[in-house]
Parts: structure tokens; sequence; C-alpha cells
């Protein structure tokens, strides 16, 4: 049981996605239990905050390892690649939250911050409120040249299906170059941007209660295994059962 944290001691052991009973219903994941595993490096379409209320989460990104402890939330900007790593904790409790921005909104650095009163597991969340508060932890006057090369070669790559060798060589660069400045600038491979992006909209389509298969054909998986295997080392969940979460 963990003290201060009513309730707690009946979540379920292991990831578990639904949709917050408050007036907000934005996506949830929480971890309880023992320490939270590894999961494979993605991004997210939304903003992610990783509340930590018991324990420390840890987070492989592109300038290093970012440390989370108790009473502190992580702010991930939609579409910055992370590596939740694995951290020995006798007792985690972590909420993540999924928040939609504006396409407009261009940040690309994580923030630590001391968790506000009102964010918790089992209190009320007031969407504007999230989003006010989000927007002005991460909110700065302008880019930086590695976040302006970093949104030029995702657009480059996201913009056509042309192999990888294929678009490296409309920018007059090898396959090697091109893939070591995207990895440089953005935090993971092209390959991996790719991949990333097919299982964001295969999450998407799961969210709106589509079966896993035709999320799978849709989102452009070789088939409804491939895109479990792939999603599981992503979420941490099967597609099947983070379909039921959002649904039962």
């Amino acid at each position: 049981m963990m003290n201060g944290l009513p309730g707690s001691q009946l979540l379920p052991a292991g990831w578990s996605y639904s949709l917050r009973a408050d007036d907000s219903r934005i996506e949830q994941a929480i971890w309880a239990g023992g320490s939270c595993p590894s999961l494979a490096a993605h991004f997210h379409d939304e903003m992610q905050m990783t509340v930590v209320l018991a324990g420390r989460r840890e987070f492989l990104m592109q300038h290093g390892i970012v440390a989370v402890n108790a009473g502190e939330t992580l702010i991930i900007p939609a579409g910055m690649p992370h590596e939740p790593l694995g951290v020995e904790a006798k007792d985690a409790l972590s909420l993540n939250l999924y928040l939609a921005c504006s396409e407009g909104f261009a940040q690309r650095q994580p923030a630590v911050v001391p968790t506000p009163a009102w964010l918790h597991l089992n209190s009320a969340v007031d969407q504007s409120m999230l989003t006010n508060w989000t927007m002005d932890v991460l909110m700065r006057p302008q880019q930086t040249e590695t976040e302006r090369d970093a949104d030029y070669l995702i657009r480059s790559l996201m913009r056509c299906e042309l192999a990888i060798n294929r678009v490296a060589e409309r920018h007059g660069m090898t396959r090697e170059g091109f893939t070591r400045r995207f990895r440089r600038a953005v935090g993971m491979t092209p390959h991996a941007y790719r991949l990333t992006h097919r299982l964001n909209r295969a999450r998407s389509l799961l969210a709106r209660g589509v079966r896993a298969a035709e999320a799978a054909a849709d989102a452009g998986f070789s088939d409804q295994s491939h895109l479990g295997r792939n999603f599981r080392r992503s979420f941490g969940a099967t597609p099947d059962s983070y379909r039921r979460s959002l649904h039962d």
C-alpha cells in the first residue's frame, strides 16, 4: 500500500490505459507496483505529462537521460522521441496524461517541474487549466537552430513515401549522412520515426474503437502480429487490451 495515495493499492499491476473519470475525459496511463519496465523509443502525437507520484522514472532523450522523481512532472512535447528506462523502485506510481495540442505549437524541449497540487491521481482535472499550465511551462519565443533543422528533416521524410536513400538523394546526401543528421537533430533514426508515426496512427484508430486487424492494415503494418509486437514494445500494452481499456 502506498501511503498518501488513496485507492492506489486497488490498481492493477502493469500499464493501465483509460479515459479519466472527470469531465476532461483525457486519456491516461497508470503504472502501479514495482519498477516500471523499459519500453522502446517512441513519440506521441499528443503532449505527454508524466506525473511521478511515488518512486522514480528515467527517460533517454536526445541530449541524455532525464530523471523524474516523486513530486515532479515531466512534460514531453508532441512528436519528441523518448525511451522510458527501467528503474529500480519498490513502490512506483506513475501517471501519464496525453493532451492534444495545437498544430502551430512548435516546441521541442522537455521540462521537469514540481507537480502542482491540483494535478494528482484522483483529483478532477480541468482541461483548459492543464493546457494553459503546460503552455506556460514550455512556451519559448523562438526555436533553436537544432529545432528548426529537426522540423525541416521531419517534413522532408514524411512528405512522401520514398525509400530513405531516395529522400537522402533529394537533399544531396548519402543514406548514412542523412540518417546521422536526422538522428542528431530528432533523436531517432528515420526508419524508427516512420515506424512510430504508423504506431501512432494505429493507436488513434484503436482509441476510436477500430479493431486491431483493421487498424494494422490502415496504418501500414504487414499484419496484426506485426502491429502487436511493435505496439507492446512502445506502449507497454497489446492493441486489443488498449482498445478494450478505452471502450469497456
